[in-house]
């Protein structure tokens, strides 16, 4: 089934603000890349990114190091990254917005950071701790098609729960960590009994 979101691609070679119309994101790194050359040096790709990377710009690659240290890149595969869009952001004149951090897995807890965002003046990141994806589980995605099935609901449905219910849009339940099987579960049982 097909949605409005999958429609609107921008012609782009990079995430960008545009693709935040539907909410913050939470991406998985599968690969970072140094491209000396380039005005944007850090390239993140991540599961699901459709050769579009996250370019940070130098404030959030140094919000990035603050918080897990100055790794190789290699380290950062697998791990998150909690987005959004801060609409304050400025570029000369305008105000286009910028992605932002607001969350990270693999800290040790959460933390603040003061960095600057406009020539000499700094503002205040606040950054929470994002669980690591646990293991898939058949047993729990096996569950939520139960439910869904048992309610005459369709993978729409399942779509706008897990949207309400885990903070991200997922089309595949099988993309679903246990934790975010449990909150959906919990939701569709309610739904269920009413």
């Amino acid at each position: 089934m097909s949605k409005m979101s999958d429609t609107i691609v921008t012609k782009s070679n990079q995430l960008n603000t545009d693709d935040f119309l539907a909410g913050d994101m939470v991406i998985k790194i599968t690969k970072v890349v140094d491209a000396p050359g380039e005005d944007q040096k850090c390239h993140i790709f991540y599961e699901g990114d459709k050769g579009k990377p996250w370019k940070p710009c130098l404030t959030m690659q140094k919000l990035l190091m603050a918080g897990w240290g100055d790794i190789d890149f290699k380290e950062y595969e697998g791990r998150l990254v909690g987005l959004y869009v801060d609409k304050e952001v400025t570029f000369g004149k305008d105000t286009p917005g910028g992605i932002r951090v607001k969350a990270m897995s693999d800290l040790k807890e959460s933390f603040d950071i003061r960095l600057v965002s406009t020539r000499g003046r700094k503002k205040l990141y606040r950054v929470s701790m994002l669980d690591a994806a646990p293991e898939y589980s058949q047993e729990k995605s096996d569950e939520i098609i139960a439910l869904l099935m048992g309610m005459n609901k369709d993978f729409e449905a399942f779509s706008k729960v897990v949207h309400k219910y885990i903070g991200r849009s997922e089309k595949d339940v099988k993309k679903l960590t246990v934790k975010e099987c449990d909150a959906v579960i919990k939701e569709l049982q309610k739904r269920a009994k009413a």
